[in-house]
């Protein structure tokens, strides 16, 4: 479940990450290739770029304007919803927002 995801992240960063895992905002790293389909967000994209920069793209942006994963839902049942394909290394396949 996304409330499980976001234990195991407040756990593995606890210098970094001050407020309760339960505070965490968390949304699919995902853009659209040039025919419409969903893709996970590749390390080497701008936006990650910015991110890594502590900046945020516009693209970033738009992801973070809508509602976060649901916390009562599991990974798999949201990855099948939004049509995401199995992740891979080298991809960003999750934004973390820390209040």
């Amino acid at each position: 479940q996304v409330s499980e995801l976001k234990d195991v992240i407040h756990s593995e960063n606890p210098q970094t990450i001050q407020c309760d895992a339960a505070e965490l905002r968390l949304w699919w790293a995902m853009k659209a290739d040039v025919t419409g389909k969903t893709l996970w967000l590749p390390n080497g994209d701008e936006a990650a770029e910015e991110l890594n920069k502590g900046e945020i793209h516009p693209r970033i942006q738009t992801l973070i304007s809508q509602d976060p994963l649901k916390v009562t839902r599991t990974i798999a049942e949201l990855m099948k919803t939004s049509n995401l394909p199995d992740p891979l290394s080298k991809q960003i396949h999750v934004l973390v927002n820390v209040p």
